[in-house]
């Protein structure tokens, strides 16, 4: 990954659709929900019958997250559209779990690379691969970059955009530069024990050809519990972090799916 003080320069090599993308207008708008602050984008959708909401992994948790994203959708006014939920790792997680609990809420759900494990699955054995480690804070911007990772850890040919995204994800404080996450996150939040996924509604699981959900257990639960109204795609070339992986034919999968949905 190419790092100098210019993420301009850093990112001149990225192709031409990707430049296009982060130069469309867009709103960058927050949402007030429990004393904090839920930080979304809005592209221009105000003549659109349907939304399409895009859920990012890490950074929350259903059980807390959900009312959240109810919120932004109603704060919008568009409670009474045709809805899509897309998420992926995380997200995903909260997107089947918002179209479980509020079935007549969610058109369609497309889901990337979460792991839904089943309703009995024994949390004391499991090995916890959470993302978040403790804050440190360095003294330069290019040091932090530098120690920019996709977490889990994986290979990635697209410098550029890991690039574009390590920019968004520091910000700089009195005590030096820092990543924005919250690294208490982890240890606070508690899982979905128990819980059953019982959406109903049209969904479509996609992941990597070269992630690890392929072939494991959790993956044999999945297709074997929501097979009957859930389609599984593989991406090739594509490991957990299918969007930077690859992006445009994660794009196209994706808008296929809605257009035949709606």
């Amino acid at each position: 990954m190419k790092i100098s003080d210019s993420l301009k320069e850093d990112i001149a090599d990225a192709p031409n659709w990707f430049h296009q993308a982060i130069e469309a207008k867009l709103e960058q708008k927050k949402y007030a929900f429990n004393g904090h602050e839920v930080a979304y984008q809005k592209w221009d959708i105000d003549d659109e019958e349907q939304l399409t909401v895009l859920i990012h992994g890490t950074g929350a948790h259903s059980k807390w997250f959900k009312d959240a994203v109810l919120g932004v959708i109603e704060s919008e006014g568009m409670l009474k559209r045709k809805i899509f939920l897309v998420g992926h790792s995380l997200g995903g997680h909260l997107a089947a779990y918002i179209a479980s609990e509020m079935p007549e809420l969610v058109s369609g759900l497309i889901i990337i690379d979460s792991p839904i494990r089943p309703p009995d699955y024994d949390y004391d054995k499991h090995i916890s691969s959470g993302p978040l480690r403790p804050i440190k804070y360095y003294s330069s911007k290019r040091e932090i970059l530098s120690r920019f990772r996709l977490m889990p850890p994986q290979e990635c040919k697209n410098d550029w955009y890991l690039r574009f995204i390590a920019e968004f994800s520091i910000k700089e404080t009195s005590d030096g530069w820092r990543w924005k996450f919250d690294d208490r996150l982890f240890r606070s939040l508690k899982r979905l024990d128990g819980y059953g996924f019982s959406f109903s509604c049209p969904a479509l699981f996609i992941s990597g050809s070269d992630s690890l959900l392929l072939g494991s257990k959790i993956m044999k639960y999945m297709q074997s519990a929501f097979s009957e109204i859930m389609e599984f795609k593989v991406i090739k070339d594509a490991a957990h972090h299918v969007l930077v992986d690859k992006p445009l034919e994660l794009a196209e999968l994706i808008n296929m799916e809605l257009k035949k949905w709606n």
